[in-house]
């Protein structure tokens, strides 16, 4: 085989193990190479002279022609009155800004301090326009609020209601030391972490 041929023969080699965090985590058929690629960034988008959103990430692509970020190993921030509202962390980060979607994947922790819950998933999706946060049908989202923890499948919530609900199966408990905890039944730990509303 001539240097020819082999160089030929290793593009489709190099092409095919060169892949982006596109790629890697949502697995969308096009096939571009991002525009921007930035590496240890944090991004702070300001309103009125003051921080509402925060975001730092490991790596940060951007698409040409396209409304769409992806990140990886990433934190984001948003502020209410100068004050942090609601933060988290995740290993893989998506928005799409013309659609107002965002998709998190692995690792999530996501905290709303004004609820005082904490949210942990594999999963998850937040669509501004409907302020609805969705897990998926077959993942775990376990939420955390003062001493009541619930875990279930088929995770949904509506930032207008401040309600959610699990459409799969969900176990919870109650109570600040072992000695003292109380299995709860699924009516129960959704009343407890909601604050009584259904």
């Amino acid at each position: 085989m001539n240097k020819k041929s082999l160089f030929y023969s290793a593009i489709p080699i190099f092409l095919l193990s060169s892949c982006s965090i596109k790629y890697d985590v949502f697995k969308n058929a096009e096939e571009e190479v991002p525009e921007f690629v930035f590496e240890n960034t944090k991004l702070v988008r300001y309103e009125n002279n003051e921080p509402v959103l925060e975001l730092s990430a490991q790596t940060l692509e951007q698409y040409k022609n396209k409304s769409e970020i992806y990140g990886k190993k990433t934190g984001f921030k948003s502020f209410e009155d100068g004050e942090v509202d609601n933060q988290g962390s995740c290993d893989y980060f998506f928005t799409d800004t013309d659609k107002e979607l965002y998709k998190l994947a692995g690792n999530i922790e996501f905290q709303n301090k004004s609820e005082n819950m904490t949210f942990y998933a594999n999963k998850l999706m937040w669509d501004s326009k409907t302020e609805q946060l969705t897990g998926t049908k077959n993942d775990y989202v376990r939420i955390q609020k003062d001493d009541a923890i619930i875990t279930g499948k088929g995770f949904s919530s509506s930032g207008i209601s401040k309600s959610f609900e699990f459409s799969g199966e969900v176990s919870g408990q109650i109570g600040k030391d072992k000695d003292s905890e109380e299995q709860l039944t699924e009516n129960e730990a959704e009343t407890k972490l909601s604050g009584g509303a259904e």
